[in-house]
């Protein structure tokens, strides 16, 4: 995601100073997007993980949704609400800080900009997820 994050100046034709990268906001605002980006992919493909994984979810590890299953032994939409949770809290602390930045007068436009696009790739992704037909065909083969 960082390649993607560093693309962002290139494509809007922006210069972003490292005192303005390196800043924390920033940092976390990147690293919720990149968070985001992951836990929202790991909801909508469960299902299709599932079947590939011959429903062993010991084998899901790395998503969201069955760590939870396994981790606090729970059912399958209790660790749905759980992992939707997280992503509710991500983004309302991206939403808070993002707000925070577009609102501070001392930012340049550039790094609004910046900002702006990193919740562009945050919506883009969700979009993607919602239509993307690599999860949705699993539904035409049943």
């Amino acid at each position: 995601m960082q390649t993607l994050f560093a693309l962002i100046e290139y494509s809007e034709k922006i210069h972003i100073s490292e005192q303005f990268w390196y800043d924390v906001r920033i940092q976390r605002l990147m690293e919720m997007c990149n968070l985001l980006v992951i836990y929202i992919n790991d909801v909508y493909s469960f299902e299709k993980e599932m079947l590939e994984m011959n429903e062993d979810l010991s084998k899901m590890m790395l998503n969201i949704v069955a760590f939870h299953v396994l981790k606090y032994q729970c059912s399958v939409e209790e660790a749905f609400e759980r992992s939707l949770a997280i992503i509710r809290d991500y983004e309302s602390e991206y939403k808070e800080l993002s707000d925070s930045i577009q609102n501070d007068p001392c930012i340049s436009a550039e790094c609004k900009t910046f900002v702006k696009s990193l919740t562009d790739v945050c919506a883009g992704n969700f979009g993607l997820c919602l239509h993307c037909n690599r999860f949705n065909a699993i539904y035409e083969t049943k």
